[in-house]
């Protein structure tokens, strides 16, 4: 199977190249990632200083959440990052949802620790030995090889109470629904890859892998779930692809 790697340059207006290093063949580590947050901190002091369409498209991701978590629900969200999402959902449901949220980069959890209180943050240990309804990986799988993923999501799987769920929600899913979509797929990378050859375009840092939904069906079926559904987040924002399992 062919894996289709991404790249990226910047991110909330801040380039990559400013404060590290670029690789096109090693994955960003926990190192990159606490540089970059510093990096944005020192440029925005809260969450309404981001970009207005992101917000807006992680706040229908919080309303997917809300309606998905049932009262008295026990949620952890696995690489939450900057944490808007669990921030927004805690300022609707902190009284009947408990939210923990948990990064690889402690530098990440620096806004979301002033709103959900600091037994709930956890940093590259999430909770050990503790069980949840709702396990929410949003947007961090497309850093994670096969393998590895497959291995979070064992683990995963093994702290899920009888009725629980995990629910990913992919920012790198891969439409490979059509022939068309493939082909224009390759032909970009392709170019891509022969003007950074000729030194006429720079593709940034590798930044991980897409997935197309047969693939995110594979991994979840290799890590042991057998109750899987999925489907898109659709609105005039986006059209986000989600799957869960239990």
């Amino acid at each position: 199977m062919k894996e289709r790697k991404i790249y990226s340059r910047s991110w909330q207006g801040i380039e990559f190249k400013s404060f590290a290093n670029l690789s096109k063949k090693n994955v960003a580590d926990s190192k990159f990632y606490n540089k970059f947050y510093e990096s944005l901190f020192s440029r925005y002091s809260h969450y309404d200083e981001l970009d207005k369409v992101w917000l807006d498209q992680k706040s229908e991701v919080a309303d997917f959440l809300n309606d998905l978590a049932a009262p008295n629900t026990r949620l952890v969200s696995i690489g939450c990052g900057l944490g808007f999402i669990e921030a927004n959902l805690w300022g609707r449901r902190n009284r009947d949802l408990e939210i923990h949220v948990q990064d690889f980069s402690e530098k990440a959890l620096k806004w979301v620790s002033d709103v959900i209180p600091a037994s709930n943050i956890h940093g590259k240990d999430w909770p050990h030995g503790e069980e949840f309804e709702v396990i929410y990986l949003g947007a961090i799988d497309y850093a994670l090889d096969d393998i590895s993923l497959v291995s979070l999501l064992k683990e995963v799987k093994l702290r899920l109470t009888d009725n629980g769920q995990i629910v990913i929600v992919s920012a790198s899913f891969y439409d490979d629904s059509s022939y068309l979509n493939i082909i224009n797929s390759n032909l970009k990378d392709a170019i891509k890859y022969m003007l950074e050859c000729l030194g006429l375009y720079d593709r940034g840092q590798f930044w991980g892998w897409l997935r197309s939904r047969n693939d995110y069906r594979r991994l979840l079926n290799q890590a042991g779930f057998k109750d899987i559904d999925d489907g898109f987040l659709e609105s005039s924002l986006q059209k986000t692809y989600f799957i869960k399992g239990m």
